[in-house]
């Protein structure tokens, strides 16, 4: 990176902070600051007693720069304490705001970002940047200790200002003591660099082993793979996998602390010989100058202060620079494109008759080279009642996310009611669809709020869509209420669902919307013969006031509908009724006979 983009990067991140916590950014400068010049103080007020009783000042005038000194630490004291606590507590709320933004940023995220694995490996490398203290946690430390040393240089530089126009006239000794500074400040940045360059490559290279052993550990503690990990005898590979990736890590890290160790070292010994160096300088700056002991004292520990915070000020700027490699990781996720919703569009003044129109649509997945869709030519009507069916890879499922607005076409359009669903406001679209997707998700939360996709739900109206989908309240593990807790994550006694459970509560879930279209993505793959009947007959019903949409390998579904489209390579291969297309003799045709020859 450049000087303009570190630049860039950290005003930023200042500003981003800003905008998460503003009383955190205001108290931690200050209390900083103030901490940075507390030590003056004590070196100040003791230079003038030293002075004082050198020029024999009466005790009362001693004794009153005592009060003076004791009164302006304890105040100072109790500000910073103050500082320290309200910053501490809105350091506390800044990481909560940012936890919070990161999770409203991943939500906001366009959807192909979510499938795309360079996005994930993004996410997941974050997430474990930050646990390791890196990110916004490094940051904002090194922004403290940085306000601390480079306030505690400001003083000790105007501290030395009188000492060095004492000694102005003496040119040697005044630009010995300049070259002096220059040469420290070099050495301690030259073997910084170095430190912070063996770190750097310490920390990208244990990334990835970290990710690994991380997920592995994901993976062999969660309970839910206990089956296959037994079944298959996997545990042993994966116990010898994951010792690996953590002998690996600390092979790393022990490498690391032994090359920090001696970069420690050298340093220490530096800092031995440039504080013999100040010392010589001091004294032999002295013997030709008139001055007081007051001033030595100040003088001796302003110098040795400013070694100090200007070692520490570029420790703090190379730590910075390095943390500026995960921060620019971090900023690459926040300014991924975010979805749009809001549109010019009027959705309800779109559907009176509700025609969904593909026009040349062609799509194809990020990275790929082949064509999900290809150059689709059709109308859907939206209040009818139809299938979608093909072998596997004929496009089925990219088809639902299309029309959902979850992938925008590769090539052409698909209108509803002549309008551009893309112009059409997101969110009142999707109101109109309730889908069941292939691969749905249910959360460890309560059963009426995982049916009504919200913390607040009208119970009587989840009852009838779980009684509709076929769920009753007692099973075979117990009695349950819509206050039950799905699964064993947070709870010993949450439910644990077969698949054929968790199938009717995603149908549920779709009826409880109560949108003018469903879209069933294998509704009954997980049901036995009899529950897929009643939900066949359910949705058929339910058919009759709204729109309903199949996708299924299972073509029984087929029968129930008014029109059938069979895709093929990513194209519309057939279209007709069930009857229409058995005389057709075509695809689907060889999908019925295929099917239909298990159950003779």
């Amino acid at each position: 990176m450049t000087a303009r983009e570190h630049v860039r990067l950290f005003c930023r991140t200042i500003g981003y902070i800003y905008k998460l916590e503003k009383g955190y950014t205001i108290y931690s400068v200050v209390a900083a600051a103030l901490k940075g010049v507390f030590p003056y103080i004590s070196i100040y007020f003791f230079s003038l007693i030293l002075n004082d009783l050198q020029r024999n000042k009466s005790f009362s005038e001693l004794l009153w720069k005592v009060v003076q000194v004791v009164a302006v630490n304890f105040f100072t004291q109790l500000l910073i304490r103050f500082l320290e606590k309200m910053c501490e507590s809105r350091k506390n709320q800044l990481f909560r705001n940012e936890q919070l933004y990161l999770a409203k940023k991943g939500m906001r995220l366009e959807y192909p970002s979510l499938e795309d694995s360079n996005v994930v490996s993004l996410r997941e490398s974050i997430r474990l940047e930050s646990q390791t203290g890196h990110n916004l946690f490094y940051f904002t430390s090194n922004l403290e200790k940085m306000v601390y040393s480079m306030t505690g240089f400001a003083i000790a530089v105007l501290f030395l200002f009188s000492f060095l126009a004492k000694i102005k006239k003496n040119t040697g000794y005044l630009l010995t003591g300049i070259v002096m500074l220059i040469f420290s400040a070099f050495l301690h940045f030259v073997t910084q660099s170095k430190v912070q360059e063996k770190e750097s490559r310490f920390l990208k290279s244990a990334v990835k082993t970290n990710q690994m052993a991380a997920y592995l550990d994901d993976y062999i503690t969660d309970y839910r793979n206990g089956k296959e990990i037994r079944i298959y005898g996997m545990g042993g590979d994966m116990l010898q996998a994951y010792v690996s990736f953590q002998e690996t890590s600390d092979k790393l890290l022990k490498n690391y602390k032994r090359s920090k160790m001696v970069g420690d070292s050298f340093k220490q010994v530096l800092q031995i010989i440039l504080q013999i160096a100040v010392y010589l300088w001091i004294i032999c700056s002295i013997e030709v100058t008139q001055i007081e002991v007051g001033d030595i004292v100040k003088t001796v520990s302003s110098v040795l202060m400013l070694l100090l915070s200007l070692q520490a000020v570029i420790t703090g700027v190379q730590n910075l620079k390095n943390n500026h490699f995960y921060l620019k990781k971090y900023f690459t996720f926040l300014d991924l494109p975010e979805e749009r919703k809001e549109m010019t569009g009027n959705v309800t003044e779109s559907c009176k008759n509700r025609i969904l129109k593909f026009e040349h649509v062609s799509f194809c997945y990020p990275g790929s080279k082949t064509m999900a869709l290809s150059d689709l030519n059709m109308e859907i009507d939206l209040q009818s009642c139809m299938a979608i069916v093909g072998k596997n890879g004929s496009g089925k499922s990219t088809l639902v996310k299309l029309i959902v607005k979850l992938y925008k076409p590769t090539k052409g359009a698909i209108y509803l009611n002549g309008r551009n669903i893309w112009e059409l406001d997101t969110e009142q679209y999707r109101k109109l669809i309730s889908v069941v997707f292939q691969d749905f998700f249910l959360i460890s939360y309560k059963l009426g709020s995982n049916v009504a996709a919200s913390e607040y739900y009208d119970k009587e109206k989840v009852q009838s869509c779980l009684s509709k989908a076929g769920l009753t309240s007692q099973s075979d593990r117990g009695v349950w209420n819509l206050e039950s807790l799905l699964y064993k994550d947070f709870d010993d006694n949450g439910i644990e669902l077969s698949g054929g459970e968790a199938q009717k509560i995603a149908i549920a879930r779709a009826l409880y919307r109560a949108a003018d279209f469903m879209i069933l993505d294998e509704p009954t793959a997980a049901l036995d013969p009899l529950s897929e009947m009643e939900i066949y007959y359910t949705i058929h019903e339910i058919s009759k006031k709204k729109g309903v949409m199949y996708i299924s390998h299972r073509l029984s579904s087929c029968k129930f509908c008014d029109e059938i489209l069979v895709l093929e390579n990513g194209s519309l291969a057939e279209r007709g009724s069930h009857h229409h297309l058995l005389q057709e003799n075509g695809l689907y045709q060889e999908l019925w006979s295929v099917q239909a020859g298990f159950y003779q």
